[in-house]
């Protein structure tokens, strides 16, 4: 009875199969016309952390070690490509971590002069972190079906980044990853 009052009111998501990363990355054939270099780097287990214990004095150290630690274990992958000068990943992690990977980049410092870019009416329902770096690079992440979706755009040798590759990228990796079976 439960169950059914729960499909009534989230019928696409009551019952979906946890997400596959290596099915539900984007493939060549789905990203922006004009892309290139594609590449596919599938993670079968994410490793866990080796060595001692974080110092604790250091928060970039005990959030690392705390991501590093939630992951253990879970499939990830990644892929890469070009489109003009805008070089892009698109990673799909097996587990929903956009707030672990948030605190590690902030506690190392990783995001400290980054602009919080104002998030489109067509995603706030996912509460993603979406970061301009600087002029040449753009991140965003979000927890989707109970993955990690990420997207980093960037532009080398101060060539212009295309921000609308990164939103064309950012929008099918979530579609793919929401409608994966």
């Amino acid at each position: 009875m439960i169950g059914a009052a729960i499909a009534s009111i989230f019928p696409a998501t009551a019952y979906a199969a946890p997400v596959v990363p290596a099915r539900a990355v984007l493939t060549a054939a789905e990203l922006p016309s004009g892309s290139k270099d594609y590449m596919v780097f599938p993670i079968a287990a994410l490793p866990a952390p080796t060595g001692p214990a974080p110092n604790t004095s250091s928060q970039c150290e005990t959030a690392s070690h705390a991501l590093q630690t939630s992951l253990a274990g879970v499939p990830a992958v990644e892929a890469e490509a070009w489109h003009g000068d805008t070089h892009f990943y698109a990673s799909v992690v097996g587990r929903a971590a956009t707030a672990k990977f948030t605190a590690q980049d902030s506690a190392c410092g990783e995001t400290a002069n980054a602009t919080r870019l104002p998030v489109p009416a067509d995603l706030v329902r996912l509460d993603p972190v979406l970061l301009r770096v600087n002029t040449h690079r753009i991140t965003g992440m979000a927890d989707v079906r109970g993955a990690t979706v990420g997207v980093i755009a960037s532009s080398p040798d101060d060539r212009p980044l295309s921000l609308d590759t990164f939103w064309q990228v950012f929008r099918a990796q979530v579609a793919k990853v929401e409608r994966q079976p």
